[in-house]
């Protein structure tokens, strides 16, 4: 985080950081995609082992496994990231100074608006 003097000599901070960005809508979208077929790909080798699998418990596991991924996987892909900003450590000692405009700063412009 940056910090720098203002012209009173307090002290001031940058709010944001670049590296606060989220990705783009694309990427974000990209692993959503990818997300979603590696659980549906757990889903077919669920059905195959279905079919290998001796035991009657382990194939009743699996069918219900194969059942359920479906509804895991849209509820995982649907889930945009919402990564929340980085909090900053907040300094201690003089609060960030927020100029306001002084009083004396009523003067109007008068003026009228022309259609083109």
């Amino acid at each position: 985080m940056a910090t720098g003097r203002t012209r009173t000599g307090r002290r001031a901070t940058a709010e944001a950081v670049i590296t606060d960005a989220q990705p783009g809508r694309s990427k974000d979208l990209r692993g959503r995609e990818v997300r979603y077929l590696i659980t549906m790909g757990i889903r077919i080798l669920c059905f195959l082992l279905v079919i290998v699998v001796p035991n009657n418990a382990a194939r009743l596991a699996l069918i219900v496994a194969a059942a359920v991924l479906p509804a895991i996987a849209v509820l995982i892909a649907n889930a945009v990231e919402q990564r929340t900003a980085k909090l900053h450590p907040v300094e201690r000692g003089e609060p960030t100074y927020h100029p306001a405009l002084p009083r004396e700063a009523t003067e109007v412009v008068r003026g009228e608006v022309v259609d083109d």
